[in-house]
């Protein structure tokens, strides 16, 4: 499911609810977070493309600070721009507007996986 409003950095409905989830269970750690923005493949890897992946991975930054996140956990905000789609056959397809979210830290620091989907 595509987490921003169409050709937009807007995070619809669905992507603000899974951020404010994310973030109440990454305000504790002590992880640094790096965030990729997508677009789908409308517009190749034009300048616009370029532009708005970056736009939705500064939109997501914004979303977790927000919900609780510190400022200076966030160590990358990268602009992808439609270089990685979800899916390569379909590369128009909305699930291919997104945010990848890296954690980077050593392994004793990480939730586990239980903790974030409960």
């Amino acid at each position: 499911q595509s987490m921003f409003q169409g050709n937009s950095a807007t995070l619809n409905g669905y992507g603000r609810s899974v951020l404010a989830r994310l973030a109440a269970k990454l305000k504790d750690t002590q992880v640094n977070i790096a965030i990729e923005g997508h677009t789908d493949g409308a517009g190749g890897n034009s300048d616009a493309n370029w532009q708005l992946s970056g736009a939705r991975a500064l939109a997501a930054r914004n979303a977790l600070i927000a919900s609780g996140v510190a400022a200076d956990r966030f160590s990358q905000v990268i602009a992808m721009a439609a270089t990685r789609p979800v899916y390569p056959d379909q590369p128009n397809r909305a699930e291919n507007r997104r945010i990848t979210i890296v954690l980077l830290a050593d392994k004793s620091a990480l939730p586990t996986y239980s903790s974030l989907i409960n």
